[in-house]
């Protein structure tokens, strides 16, 4: 007996899903590979972080042991640098309000108390 033409019809849709389970399945092996990559990549990295963090801790102790005066002083030219420039920086914005408001008062014609009538 031969096949019907549903029976053929339903073998090509069967090929069909085969080709697409296969693809699948490629797919996910594909994505199995790359997780295992990845997390290999994070296991190196994290690896890495924890032998900065460990020398970071040996470093930590050796800068506690240091004399607070050393780093007291050690920050102060800094801070008074800081300081200083801030304090200029607001002096010369009070120049420049000086001098635009001399300017309106010499274009508005009006001058130090001089009334014009």
């Amino acid at each position: 007996m031969a096949p019907t033409e549903d029976d053929v019809k339903n073998w090509k849709d069967q090929e069909g899903e085969a080709t697409d389970m296969a693809q699948a399945y490629r797919d996910l092996a594909r994505g199995d590979q790359t997780a295992a990559a990845i997390e290999a990549d994070l296991d190196r990295l994290h690896s890495k972080l924890d032998a900065l963090l460990d020398a970071l801790d040996d470093k930590q102790p050796a800068a506690d042991a240091a004399p607070k005066d050393k780093l007291s002083s050690a920050a102060s030219p800094t801070t008074a640098v800081a300081s200083a420039a801030t304090e200029s920086s607001v002096a010369s914005d009070d120049d420049r309000a000086d001098e635009a408001a001399g300017a309106a008062q010499k274009a508005s014609g009006s001058g130090d108390g001089e009334k014009q009538t």
